[in-house]
């Protein structure tokens, strides 16, 4: 199983240089079967999105941050999230 994080989903979205070469090299080794988007990175991304959206200051703004969001719901549907089963300690921020 490969876990694709945020940053594995930006070097992707790149699609070129140094970073996106390693990547690809290591990914062609893997079964499509075995690939999948943690739902974190998922999150993370859609709340950058949000963001983006609720910031953007004209229709070109709008236009490319609802681009962003097919892009994301479209990489969901390529790669599936993974099972989660259990949120570590730090990422759901949760009380000692």
């Amino acid at each position: 199983m490969f876990l694709f994080d945020t940053d594995h989903l930006i070097i992707l979205k790149q699609g070129m240089g140094a970073d996106f070469d390693a990547l690809a090299a290591k990914l062609k080794d893997q079964s499509a079967e075995d690939l999948f988007i943690s739902i974190v990175s998922f999150h993370e991304q859609l709340l950058g999105w949000n963001k983006y959206l609720t910031q953007a200051k004209d229709q070109t703004g709008l236009t490319r941050g609802y681009r962003q969001l097919e892009n994301l719901l479209s990489s969901s549907a390529v790669f599936p999230l993974a099972p989660i089963r259990r949120v570590g300690h730090t990422a759901c921020r949760c009380p000692s």
